[in-house]
C-alpha cells in the first residue's frame, strides 16, 4: 500500500532482504527490497493501479537514486536490475503516502536534493515495475 499497489495474496514472492520497522510512536527506521513475480493478470492489475496513482515509465533517468541506495545497503541494492527499460517507477520519502512524489514539474533530483541538516538523505521508496519480467520490486529505507 505504501505504493499504491495492493498485490492479491497469491503474488509470489521471489527475493525479499532487510527489515523495515515502523515503532509505537511512529518513527520508521530499516532497509528492505522486496521482488514479486506477477501472473499476466496480475501485471495488468498493477500496471492499471500504478498508472493511476501517476507512476512514470522507466527506465529511470538517471544512476542517482541507485546510487543513493547503493551507498546505504550495498548488498540489498544487488538485487534490483537498475537498468530496467520497460515498465514503471515511482519514487518518494517514505512518509509521503500513495502518491508518486515524482510526476508534473518535479523530477529525482528535486526529490533527491531534500536532505537532512547533515545533508544525507534519510528516506526513499522506489517501486519499480518490470513489464517485461513481470516483476515488481519494492525498496524501501529510512534512517
Amino acid at each position: 500500500e505504501e505504493f499504491g499497489i495492493t498485490l492479491p495474496i497469491t503474488a509470489k514472492l521471489c527475493d525479499s532482504a532487510g527489515d523495515y520497522f515502523t515503532s509505537a510512536d511512529g518513527d520508521r527506521t530499516g532497509s528492505m527490497v522486496r521482488v514479486f513475480q506477477l501472473t499476466e493478470g496480475q501485471l495488468l492489475e498493477a500496471k492499471r493501479t500504478a498508472l493511476a496513482h501517476h507512476w512514470r515509465e522507466l527506465p529511470l533517468p538517471d544512476r542517482s537514486i541507485q546510487q543513493v541506495f547503493e551507498a546505504e545497503n550495498a548488498e540489498q541494492a544487488k538485487l534490483i536490475p537498475w537498468t530496467i527499460t520497460e515498465g514503471l517507477y515511482m519514487v518518494k520519502p517514505t512518509c509521503d503516502a500513495g502518491a508518486n512524489r515524482v510526476y508534473g514539474d518535479e523530477s529525482v533530483q528535486a526529490y533527491l536534493a531534500e536532505r537532512d541538516r547533515a545533508g544525507d538523505i534519510t528516506s526513499l521508496c522506489l517501486g519499480m515495475l518490470d513489464t517485461a519480467e513481470n516483476k515488481l520490486y519494492l525498496i524501501k529505507f529510512d534512517l
